[in-house]
């Protein structure tokens, strides 16, 4: 599990060298990440295809179709295993004609993981449900998008093979003609790209990662925070403020901007502080973690004023501030499951967040247990 070690930071900003502080000490435990996989595929570009590259007795696949990753589940649904099929132990019915739609994910531990998309296979349902009854007795077949059930897998890591895995299938599913030309598109460096097949275009194209900003906005005083949800999140759930950066805008100013459009409160672009980055499977976005704090609504008056709240109600149901020692309170109450590292916290009614596998917990967690500055 990736553990972010925050440096101080500096930069230029309209020719004034302004630093972004970030918080000595905090240590972001970061999910789908997982720092030891080694990401250089030289050695799969050198062997005689991809194909034969995954029919090596190292390599291991995770199979894909239609948006859906095929993994295993307690039967209560509590944990989530990776499945990791190989050529040596899997039956002949796995091997299509023309095995194009695969990608290279990283190698760990000596082995290669590689993610094979069969949603356009004749007998991939058949395939699916024979998957699904030779599950293990007590164990449930899964076939659903990452975001369902990525953070309830036993391990970041296995959580960081499957959401990459996520990724590129997607990826390869909606590039299958060039956008400059029309012509169809090959898979390219082991799946890390498409290439047009127009032998006067040859146009290369990546897949696209989606930057966003999540950001905890305090109160000038620091010791209320401001948190919105969304209506179709659980009784009580409560979460950071989150939003895409836009074209010709940076990190900094998408914080500033998100948190006016989303609750109508102004921040002080000068007091951004970054705090970790997490890759997130919805399904190849980068979130990156902030704090900031919400300009005051009127510094004259001794007891702190918090600024007003204009809630857009197109993306959140509601927006409110919430103390310091009430988020503590409700956190010191709330349970972990403990059978798994990545567990859901129990829903309190009045007041619960997201689950430990989300860079949102760590940003409320680390503030509500903080001691005040």
């Amino acid at each position: 599990m990736l553990l972010a070690s925050l440096v101080l930071s500096s930069y230029a900003f309209n020719g004034n060298h302004r630093v972004l502080r970030a918080r000595p000490s905090l240590q972001a435990s970061v999910w789908f990440s997982d720092p030891e996989r080694i990401k250089d595929r030289s050695h799969v570009l050198a062997a005689p295809s991809i194909e034969s590259a995954l029919q090596q007795d190292s390599s291991r696949f995770i199979l894909s179709c239609k948006g859906t990753v095929c993994a295993q589940s307690t039967a209560d649904g509590e944990t989530v295993r990776g499945l990791f099929f190989s050529c040596a132990t899997s039956p002949a019915v796995w091997w299509n004609d023309e095995l194009t739609e695969v990608a290279w994910i990283g190698q760990k531990s000596g082995r290669d993981f590689f993610v094979l998309d069969i949603s356009d296979w004749d007998d991939a349902e058949k395939l699916l449900a024979n998957l699904g009854d030779a599950c293990d007795d007590g164990q449930i077949f899964v076939r659903a998008p990452v975001r369902e059930y990525g953070d309830r897998m036993v391990s970041s890591e296995e959580a960081a093979l499957y959401a990459t895995a996520n990724g590129l299938a997607l990826f390869h599913r909606s590039h299958p003609f060039c956008s400059k030309c029309g012509n169809p598109t090959v898979a390219a460096k082991a799946g890390g790209c498409r290439r047009c097949t127009s032998a006067t275009c040859k146009t290369s194209v990546y897949p696209r990662i989606d930057s966003a900003a999540i950001m905890l906005v305090t109160s000038a005083c620091g010791e209320f925070a401001l948190l919105g949800r969304k209506r179709v999140w659980p009784t009580g759930r409560w979460s950071t403020l989150a939003g895409f950066a836009e074209v010709g805008e940076t990190l900094e100013e998408c914080v500033v901007r998100e948190v006016f459009e989303e609750a109508g409160v102004c921040t002080d672009l000068s007091s951004v502080q970054f705090v970790a980055s997490q890759p997130w499977p919805f399904p190849r976005s980068l979130m990156v973690g902030f704090v900031v704090k919400a300009l005051a609504a009127d510094s004259s008056k001794e007891s702190p004023v918090l600024p007003s709240i204009n809630v857009d109600t197109n993306e959140l149901e509601d927006v409110q501030w919430f103390s310091r020692e009430y988020v503590r309170q409700r956190l010191e109450s709330a349970t972990l499951p403990s059978s798994s590292d990545s567990g859901l916290v129990v829903d309190d009614p009045k007041f619960n967040i997201p689950g430990p596998a989300s860079l949102a917990r760590v940003l409320i967690s680390t503030w509500a247990f903080e001691s005040s500055e």
